[in-house]
């Protein structure tokens, strides 16, 4: 390398060492005559040719292991997701109209039984009370049918009286209307109650848009002459 490594050869008499893939063996030999110094360089080809072969080999087997343990993680992931994933499909196809339908413990996964059991406690504690309202709903809106159908056709007889001053047949038309108007929104409400996902597919048909329009032209009319379309 320099002087000062010729030099240490006297003291240690050998050195040996690597530069640039070159092996270099320095000697210092002395006798009794004279002395001199033993220089012996050589490149490895053979040993080189395998350590490049070593290093493909080694990342070769680390893509190849990498990529094989990324497929077996995804497919372990997704065999140990699946009674999740199908959790989720049966939840998301709950609506209103089949809240009495409970899911089934069908999972090998502990945790997985224990929430599809804690699910249906609280689906079945929402289809009592979804119940409970339909029918208080439905009861309500037959109780209050009965007595606005006196009321109105009590109106209607005292309408049909020629002996009624303007002011008192102008007051007992405005009753009539919104009495007819209330009656109206109760038989809505009354029907909603009773709809189901099954009749609603079955009743279900085409019908024309402008019949529609000129049907809640007419409704809204009866109720305000002056409205015009």
């Amino acid at each position: 390398k320099n002087i000062q490594d010729i030099d240490s050869i006297k003291t240690i008499e050998e050195i040996f060492y690597l530069k640039n893939k070159e092996h270099l063996f320095c000697k210092y030999v002395k006798n009794k005559k004279d002395s001199y110094y033993l220089f012996v360089s050589a490149i490895d080809k053979y040993g080189n040719s395998k350590l490049h072969f070593l290093l493909y080999t080694l990342l070769i087997s680390f893509s190849i292991g990498t990529i094989i343990a990324w497929v077996m993680t995804y497919l372990l992931a997704k065999k140990l997701l699946f009674p999740l994933y199908k959790f989720q499909h049966q939840i998301t196809n709950i609506s209103a109209n089949n809240m009495n339908k409970m899911l089934v413990q069908n999972s090998n996964i502990i945790e997985i039984n224990i929430l599809t059991k804690a699910f249906n406690k609280m689906l079945n504690r929402l289809n009592k009370s979804y119940t409970s309202q339909k029918e208080f709903t439905s009861n309500a809106s037959h109780e209050l049918r009965t007595p606005l159908s006196r009321i109105i056709l009590q109106i209607d007889t005292l309408l049909n009286d020629n002996t009624l001053a303007v002011h008192t047949r102008n007051y007992l038309g405005e009753m009539q209307k919104n009495t007819t108007h209330l009656n109206e929104m109760i038989n809505s409400l009354l029907l909603l109650t009773n709809l189901n996902s099954r009749n609603i597919q079955e009743k279900l048909k085409p019908i024309r848009i402008d019949e529609v329009i000129f049907n809640s032209f007419e409704k809204v009319q009866h109720y305000y002459q002056d409205f015009q379309m």
